[in-house]
């Protein structure tokens, strides 16, 4: 790629400034953090029907050498352009042989204003290196069901869209460095099967009023140690390991307390129910 064009995109890139609780550093690059500009849409792999591919592989030459090492490290943003409809399987991935489809200095991701995005397939962000999503310009996005979307990411923070409905199985399995999720702001009805398996560091989850379902072994290897709840009116259906082998002790509470559905009943609904220790106690 001509180095003139190369360094223009990734001015760009770290000057996005994005209105959410992620914050975007103004980098060395010199380019303004004011304002919201995405990459150009020629740096991304975009097909007739508004699926991401991923990078292009000109972008992706050699993310390892030195023009990208020692010259646009704090260049570490992208914004997914508005026009794109779907993620594709891989898009932004890194195999067992650690061939990856996103340059490493890339860490945080967000899309731009009245994203048309609707859906994610199967690993489109599988083992990513970034560590900030942001999803809340996605208004039409409602389900995250591509198998294992973001599972074994690096993922510290999640801003999830607020039309979300539906968690896939797996879809934030093994991502070790998520410590809370927080989707009390979203129209969340069901979590499916293993949703946030094996994910080391998670010690607390926010449920939105609106949630019914929730599978097997969502939190299973977590360290899960407070659960709240917006508003609970009891018959969410639970799978009987929904929240088994979490932290021995823990808190439950709602924010909105329902007589004869506060805070005590649910502890003793997801005692029986779902799995949690006994250990836990009602806030």
């Amino acid at each position: 790629m001509n180095k003139k064009i190369l360094k223009s995109i990734l001015c760009v890139a770290s000057g996005i400034a994005i209105t959410s609780s992620i914050p975007f550093a103004t980098t060395s690059c010199g380019c303004s953090s004011e304002k919201i500009i995405p990459l150009p849409e020629d740096v991304y792999k975009i097909d007739a029907n508004g699926i991401l591919q991923g990078f292009r592989s000109d972008f992706l030459n050699n993310p390892d050498s030195e023009i990208y090492k020692d010259k646009f490290t704090d260049c570490n943003s992208i914004v997914i352009p508005a026009n794109v409809t779907s993620i594709a399987y891989q898009a932004f991935f890194i195999s067992v042989s650690h061939i990856t489809t996103i340059p490493k200095f890339i860490t945080k991701v967000s899309f731009a204003k009245e994203s048309m995005l609707t859906s994610l397939n199967s690993q489109c962000f599988n083992k990513g290196g970034f560590t900030q999503i942001d999803f809340s310009n996605c208004n039409s996005l409602t389900s995250l069901t591509g198998m294992e979307c973001f599972s074994g990411s690096k993922l510290t923070s999640v801003k999830f869209p607020k039309n979300l409905k539906v968690i896939g199985d797996f879809a934030f399995a093994r991502s070790i460095s998520l410590t809370s999720v927080d989707l009390s702001n979203t129209n969340l009805s069901t979590i499916n099967d293993c949703a946030f398996n094996s994910c080391l560091s998670l010690v607390s989850v926010k449920f939105p009023s609106s949630l019914t379902t929730i599978g097997n072994d969502v939190f299973v290897g977590s360290n899960l140690s407070s659960i709240t709840w917006n508003t609970w009116k009891g018959g969410t259906i639970l799978g009987s390991t929904s929240f088994s082998q979490v932290a021995e002790k823990g808190e439950v509470s709602i924010t909105n307390q329902v007589k004869g559905h506060g805070s005590n009943e649910l502890l003793q609904y997801l005692v029986e129910k779902g799995g949690l220790p006994s250990g836990w106690k009602a806030k």
